[in-house]
């Protein structure tokens, strides 16, 4: 049964109590078996005998239910089901599931379906020879385009029938390119315009034979003088707006030139449906690049933009007339409803507001127009978003209409074109499990054969291959479809719940607290020319004795009766540290994120008594900093370490706090503390933990030739009935290993100190064998038989604790990318090219700067965080991000304390 992709709850009443148990259970089972978007239903058998009622309840899946009833099936109570698995056969007739494709092209071959399998050997012979596309002349006849695809294209699934949509593309340069996207996203119940590039005569001549051919192509009769700068797109784009106004669909995509599709025509409907088609766009919160990209000379009220039509009642309000039209920014690709596209074509004039932005020389400009008008609460666009909800309910993480990779994130090909990754035949594997809609992009002068090979694979998933169905489940939880929800139930109360303008009390606060000659503004947004300029020369660590009376430590920044705002008031952090350089270094990471509500401790290495002297002086001038006095000679294999942190652990226990963090001397905080409680409480104060086990990794850094039992460990303390177990008792611990930087709850840390006695196991780990620090807390911490609170079972740990879920270190390889091109131990050093990216990053810490190389980038960084926690306007993270991380996944199954839904995993990853 072909149902729809709306979320549904189906209850079946049975009259009669004598119902045979066959009958129900046929009726059950058809109908489970034979849902297509299954995840979206639920049903519900009332009146039924009860020991049916808990057979099924006492399955996890009505699948396992159904299974194990197999036989019924077998016999004369199901007609229907015959009936439907004959329907089904059909329907999936001629479905294929694996991609084939050999592309032969310029006397090379390329095994695309091995590319897209991720076969290493294929990809590296792709790689070694990779092919650059030549301009050729094809045949335009409609018979020659039918034949190279558009002549063997599907009529579609139940849902392409139902809905339609709309692209406006604009376009230049080579044509056959150009017909390779349309046919790799083609369906015939879809609208396609271009508008394309007047520089291309003899692309437009071919377009409109395209359009000939294809009768839902249609081609912009005005041509622009398309610039890089982004000049004339929006223009461009709206008149493919009004052509296409004359044709029927439900949502329009605005595309560019070498935006290309990730997902099916299905899986696109499927997903705008599952988020009930809500406006797709991406905003970011870049004030002083706007003020760039905008001619502020020339004016921008409503009144001068004539933008109200005659008899619209907003004409004859001067306090709207007088007022200013308020730029957003953005990516140009965007997803609109229709109503959106039909109230921007009819009911305002936008002529002039597109004209005035069409800037010759202002750079990105096209990137405000859409954005703008789609958070103006005066024009009151449909399905537009109300100024105040735009980073709330629109972050830039659950932007779907274009993947696009940045310079500074990794990138498989290692080829930029202005900052931007170009995907290549490595790509393809990975370009098709991401999430988002479009990407961008391919170059067909840097390997054509990886667009070619995507291109064919996008065809045959369009046409030949079975269906994929999506995460829907994804995509209705993004909080923009949440926000579409709440606005079509008229739910403002909820929609403003988390939208209250703050006033914040600075008294007390230092403005600038780090002494430093640089514009740290300038390296913040990413000023390239200042950048290139700081880089030549940069600022390096001069190590200074600073004054360390009390006036003098406040006078530097410290206020320990500073303002909080109330989660800062609800919650607290601990830090226990690890420190052995410089005390200026320690007390400025100290002062970027300082909280008087939080407790710090810092372990100080034996061989600095001069840092020992001064942290005990600063102790005393900062009532929630704890300086033990015990000390350890920590060294770079790991040596004392852990020593160090159960010190810290044992001190910090005494105190109220809620989250302890475990840290080294070089970690460097990326949030502010509001916004590190913000993301915590989002995710039920989850903790947090990189979890590798790697046997071969393990063995080289334990000493297996001591006893590693419960009882030599002798770890359960008197009174533990675990203590009285033999067969516990003689069990040998499990390690695993991970990274050291580490979130935990207070229960944990007190289980920790207070119920178990680790010492032992701290005592015969600490060896001079490399990384032993790295297997302490995630042994601990993944062992079943401790129990420890929090803990994740072993079993379990490489499914929820994943990589890029790992939060309390971000951390760059010098083997995989490294901006600065510095680095020491494999790991990379930030410098000041990194902070633009470090801004946006979803890490809580950064491992590291390296104060020898870019000390300046440092002390930026850090007076951008002792500003942003002080004087800038508060803006929450993207805590939909964090509610629906794995680690966080497993916290709120862990509360529900039901082993089977934490096993059933895949339901909810």
């Amino acid at each position: 049964m072909n149902t729809s992709t709306h979320f549904s709850t189906t209850n079946i009443y049975f009259k009669s109590p004598l119902d045979r148990v066959q009958q129900i259970i046929c009726i059950y089972c058809t109908l489970q078996t034979f849902i297509f978007n299954k995840k979206f239903h639920k049903i519900n058998l009332f009146g039924i005998p009860l020991e049916i009622k808990l057979s099924i309840d006492n399955n996890i899946t009505s699948h396992k239910f159904c299974q194990k009833n197999q036989h019924i099936f077998e016999g004369k109570f199901c007609p229907n089901y015959f009936l439907l698995k004959k329907l089904l056969i059909n329907y999936e007739e001629g479905k294929v599931k694996n991609f084939t494709y050999n592309l032969k092209y310029n006397k090379i071959n390329i095994e695309c379906s091995s590319l897209i399998d991720n076969n290493l050997i294929s990809i590296n012979k792709a790689k070694s020879k990779r092919l650059i596309y030549s301009e050729r002349n094809v045949s335009m006849s409609c018979s020659s385009i039918y034949q190279r695809g558009f002549g063997n294209i599907t009529e579609g699934s139940d849902i392409e029938k139902k809905y339609s949509l709309a692209y406006a593309r604009n376009v230049y340069n080579t044509y056959e390119i150009i017909e390779l996207i349309l046919l790799a996203q083609y369906s015939k119940n879809n609208y396609y315009c271009y508008t394309v590039d007047s520089k291309f005569p003899d692309t437009l001549k071919k377009m409109k034979k395209l359009e000939e051919c294809l009768p839902n192509v249609f081609i912009n009769k005005n041509q622009y003088d398309f610039k890089s700068n982004g000049k004339f797109s929006s223009i461009a784009h709206f008149d493919c707006m009004k052509l296409l106004l004359k044709k029927q669909w439900d949502y329009l995509y605005l595309l560019q030139m070498d935006d290309i599709v990730i997902k099916t025509n299905r899986q696109i409907l499927e997903i705008l449906e599952a988020t009930g088609f809500t406006l797709d766009m991406a905003f970011t919160n870049e004030p002083n690049v706007i003020k760039q990209r905008v001619d502020f000379s020339l004016p921008w009220t409503y009144k001068d933009l004539n933008i109200f039509l005659k008899g619209d009642y907003r004409i004859n309000i001067p306090n709207i007339l007088n007022k200013s039209v308020v730029f957003h920014k953005g990516l140009v690709p965007s997803g609109m409803r229709r109503e959106s596209i039909e109230y921007l074509v009819n009911n305002i004039n936008i002529t002039t507001f597109l004209n005035q932005l069409n800037s010759e020389i202002l750079y990105g400009h096209d990137e405000l127009t859409w954005q703008t008008l789609l958070t103006d609460d005066i024009l009151n666009i449909p399905n537009s978003v109300p100024r105040n909800c735009v980073f709330i309910y629109h972050p830039r993480s659950t932007y779907l209409s274009r993947k696009v990779i940045w310079y500074g994130t990794p990138c498989s090909t290692k080829i930029y074109h202005h900052s931007i990754c170009t995907w290549g035949v490595e790509s393809l594997n990975q370009i098709k499990n991401y999430g988002e809609m479009y990407g961008y992009r391919f170059k067909s002068d840097s390997d054509f054969g990886a667009l070619k090979c995507w291109v064919n694979y996008m065809y045959q998933r369009n046409n030949f291959m079975k269906h994929e169905v999506p995460n829907l489940w994804y995509y209705y939880n993004l909080p923009q479809s949440i926000l579409e929800r709440k606005r079509k139930s008229n739910d403002l109360k909820s929609i403003n719940l988390y939208i209250q303008a703050e006033i914040k009390d600075t008294s007390g606060m230092i403005k600038k607290p780090f002494n430093i000659n640089l514009d740290c503004k300038k390296l913040i947004i990413e000023d390239e020319k200042y950048i290139n300029k700081v880089k030549i020369k940069r600022i390096t660590f001069e190590n200074k004795t600073l004054p360390m009376d009390c006036p003098s430590i406040y006078k530097r920044g410290f206020n320990v009766n500073q303002n909080l705002s109330d989660i800062e008031k609800k919650y607290s952090l601990a830090f226990a540290t690890n420190i052995y350089k410089q005390y200026e270094l320690i007390e400025l990471k100290l002062l970027a994120t300082y909280s008087p509500n939080n407790h710090y401790c810092y372990m100080v290495d034996s061989k600095n008594p001069k840092l020992f002297e001064e942290m005990i002086q600063l102790e005393k001038c900062l009532p929630n900093v704890y300086i033990p006095r015990i000390q350890y000679d920590m060294k770079s294999n790991g040596e004392n370490g852990s020593l160090a942190h159960y010190e810290c652990m044992k001190r910090l226990v005494k105190t109220n706090f809620d989250y302890l963090f475990l840290l080294q001397n070089d970690d460097m905080a990326l949030k502010t503390n509001r916004e590190l409680l913000e993301i915590l409480e989002s995710m039920n104060f989850a903790m947090d933990m990189r979890i590798t086990i790697n046997e071969r990794v393990i063995h080289s850094r334990v000493n297996f030739t001591k006893l590693w039992t419960y009882r030599n460990l002798n770890i359960f303390l008197d009174g533990d009935p675990r203590k009285e177990n033999i067969s516990i008792m003689n069990q040998t611990i499990q390690f695993s290993n991970g990274l050291l930087s580490t979130g935990l709850p207070k229960d944990t840390v007190e289980y920790l100190v207070n119920k178990l006695n680790i010492t032992t196991f701290l005592k015969q780990l600490n060896t001079n064998l490399f990384g032993h620090d790295e297997l302490t807390w995630q042994t601990l911490l993944t062992n079943e038989i401790l129990n420890v609170p929090g803990y994740v079972p072993r079993e379990y740990a490489l499914i929820y604790f994943i990589r890029p879920y790992f939060l309390s270190r971000y951390v760059l390889w010098t083997s995989l990318y490294c901006p600065t091109k510095d680095g020491y131990h494999a790991v990379c050093s930030f410098g000041v090219e990194s902070l633009k990216n470090l801004t946006n990053s979803k890490y809580y810490f950064l491992y590291r700067f390296n104060e020898s190389f870019d000390y300046g980038a440092m002390k930026c960084y850090a007076e951008y965080l002792y500003n942003k926690t002080h004087f800038d306007k508060y803006e929450r993270p993207d805590l939909w991000f964090y509610y629906n991380s794995p680690l966080s996944i497993y916290k709120r199954l862990r509360l529900k304390n039901d082993i089977n839904l934490i096993k059933n995993y895949k339901n909810w990853l």
